[in-house]
């Protein structure tokens, strides 16, 4: 017979969920040993699955989480709440990831020329079937980086990553009608600044 949780015991179960994290983050601030081996344990495999959907190369987003939780480790003083630990080791992980993706574009060898292709395709939507050349990783982070806040993280999500609409916006707290037309607004700011870049480039040959 399946067992049906109440809701009470439901929230029971995730506060004591979140003490102990809070007791765990406690102990990793005050420099036991153990207690990072556990963070290590709990959020690896959270963080090398958020670092794949951005990076889509298993050793790089392996390379990112490594990063990432050095990074933490030596910066833990700075995690004000200790139930906010996930989104806080996210964000590192985000900026590890977007530098992963600099070195990858200027070492020449970006994602997967598949996955670039598509993230292209992507930005170019309808109408595109005389783009020329495949803009560099590099150069779409870089883009993308250059949005205002409000459209840059659903452009993440999109473009990067690959969401749906419906987890887009539930990420951001906002509808998918919102979401949408966010993601349309950062696609045309998007194919205005990579023209120029092209431009730029036809320019400079």
């Amino acid at each position: 017979m399946d067992v049906i949780e109440k809701p009470d015991e439901v929230r029971g179960d995730r506060a004591g969920e979140g003490g102990r994290t809070g007791a765990l983050v406690t102990r990793w601030r005050s420099g036991e040993p153990d207690a990072f081996r556990e963070i290590v344990d709990e959020f690896r495999g959270p963080l090398l699955s958020y670092a794949f959907s951005i990076l889509r190369h298993l050793q790089d987003a392996e390379d990112v989480v490594q990063e990432t939780l050095m990074r933490a480790h030596t910066s833990v003083h700075q995690l004000r709440e200790a139930a906010s630990v996930w989104g806080w080791l996210k964000r590192i992980a985000h900026n590890a990831a977007m530098d992963a993706a600099r070195t990858s574009a200027r070492r020449g060898t970006p994602t997967d020329p598949s996955v670039l292709g598509e993230i292209n395709d992507g930005i170019a939507g309808e109408g595109s079937e005389g783009q020329e050349a495949v803009i560099s990783l590099e150069t779409i982070v870089s883009a993308i980086e250059s949005l205002p806040e409000t459209y840059r993280q659903a452009a993440i999500h999109h473009y990067l990553q690959e969401w749906p609409y419906t987890k887009i916006a539930l990420s951001l707290g906002i509808d998918a009608a919102t979401a949408r037309q966010r993601i349309s607004r950062a696609g045309k700011m998007l194919r205005s600044a990579l023209c120029q870049h092209r431009d730029t480039e036809d320019n400079d040959m």
